[in-house]
């Protein structure tokens, strides 16, 4: 076995995990707002909030 395996599947586990929250904010930010078509604001909204999410502010 590899020892970089276990690493490598951790970092994939990571970065899978960060996406579907990032996805879930992003989701939960555009219902709470109102969908992107019926304020164009709302999506950059969303997109910052996203941001500040994923740096952990």
């Amino acid at each position: 076995m590899n020892t970089l395996e276990p690493a490598i599947a951790a970092a994939a586990t990571v970065i899978a995990l960060t996406t579907i929250a990032a996805a879930a904010i992003l989701a939960i930010r555009i219902a709470v707002r109102g969908t992107p078509g019926t304020h164009r604001a709302g999506i950059i909204h969303a997109l910052a909030d996203l941001t500040r999410a994923l740096r952990g502010r």
